[in-house]
């Protein structure tokens, strides 16, 4: 049985997944950093800590 083609095809189809999967990153990435861009603005300004209440003595 010749089954090259198939193994050619595959092959292809494996190369082509691999290529749309690789021109992704550098889209997904740009975005994320827009998302993070809207995320930073949007943070608000840091407030002080609440100050913690002394521990209750301890019976006897």
């Amino acid at each position: 049985m010749e089954t090259s083609n198939y193994m050619i095809l595959g092959f292809a189809v494996v190369f082509a997944v691999m290529l749309l999967h690789l021109i992704s990153l550098p889209l997904r990435y740009r975005n994320l950093q827009a998302d993070l861009a809207v995320l930073e603005e949007q943070k608000p300004a840091k407030k002080a800590a609440p100050k913690k209440k002394p521990a209750a003595k301890k019976r006897k």
